[in-house]
């Protein structure tokens, strides 16, 4: 089973890097000094300070994409794009 942290460590992953996945396949990523969070119905940007006002509670894994790579850039222009329609 993977290892679920808190929401201290999943800052830490977060600027090292990794991509974090939360409850309802809520995934999380670090850009910009930002934490970018992504799922099937929305896409948003939070600075590091409301992030954990809104997610303390939550425990997080580290996302293995097991060959599938996941490009937050892609997916936040595709995103945005599907929006504006």
């Amino acid at each position: 089973m993977k290892e679920l942290f808190d929401i201290n460590e999943a800052i830490i992953h977060l600027k090292n890097k990794e991509i974090l996945l939360g409850v309802n396949k809520t995934f999380f990523a670090y850009k910009n000094g930002k934490i970018a969070i992504f799922n099937d119905t929305s896409n948003y940007h939070l600075n590091i300070d409301d992030f954990i006002n809104l997610y303390k509670d939550n425990k997080f894994v580290i996302y293995e994409d097991n060959g599938v790579v996941v490009d937050v850039e892609k997916d936040n222009q595709y995103y945005n794009e599907f929006k504006h329609k």
